[in-house]
């Protein structure tokens, strides 16, 4: 936390790691200050302790105000929140982050009218970062191996290339949503075929002391 140069960026460092904390016991008869935390290879958290816990999966994002975490038990999960980006900057930041989408991501957000670009970019950058969150590696996916569909509230990974198995996309579930005016959420987590998944959604509120 100390090397953050802000006091905002520091409370909301601390905010954030606390609210997984906080978030973790709410699911379990354990003192938030009893969670051990791991890294994988690709520096992704995971639970490590207590032991009978580890199946507990967590994913943080944080962005300006907002601080948000993701709990499943056993199933892989993957959170990202951001701040839509202002009109007058939309074309700039296209370009500058083309190369992370697909083909036909792009070529789909470029077709929105210009007044929707700010926040369908919003939703599709979010559930891409939620997609490759919940697999747990930025590194092994490429932008051009999968593409999301953002049109539906509901939505999932579709294949775009044969990176991944054809029948990845039946394995996730997604789901997109407004926070505040100017924020945008997306959570991703494996599920199986067919199968309907609820997400129920808590909201806090952490001020400076």
């Amino acid at each position: 936390m100390s090397r953050f140069a802000t006091a905002n960026l520091r409370h909301l460092y601390l905010v954030s790691h606390s609210l997984v904390r906080f978030m973790l016991s709410s699911f379990a008869s354990v003192a938030p200050a009893m969670w051990h935390f791991g890294r994988n290879q690709w520096g992704a958290p995971y639970v490590c302790a207590p032991d009978h816990l580890t199946a507990l999966r967590f994913s943080l994002s944080h962005s300006g105000d907002y601080a948000a975490c993701a709990v499943t038990l056993g199933r892989e999960v993957g959170l990202d929140i951001e701040q839509v980006p202002a009109h007058s900057e939309i074309d700039q930041i296209i370009e500058q982050v083309a190369t992370k989408f697909s083909e036909g991501e792009l070529a789909g957000l470029r077709a929105e009218a210009i007044t929707n670009q700010p926040r369908y970019f919003a939703r599709l950058w979010t559930a891409r970062e939620a997609y490759v969150k919940a697999r747990g590696s930025s590194l092994s996916i490429t932008p051009a191996s999968f593409a999301m569909q953002v049109e539906n509230v509901i939505t999932a990974p579709r294949v775009e290339h044969q990176t991944l198995q054809q029948a990845e996309e039946s394995k996730w579930g997604a789901w997109l949503s407004e926070v505040g005016e100017d924020y945008q959420q997306a959570i991703v987590v494996r599920r199986q075929a067919g199968e309907v998944l609820v997400a129920k959604e808590r909201q806090y509120a952490f001020e400076h002391e």
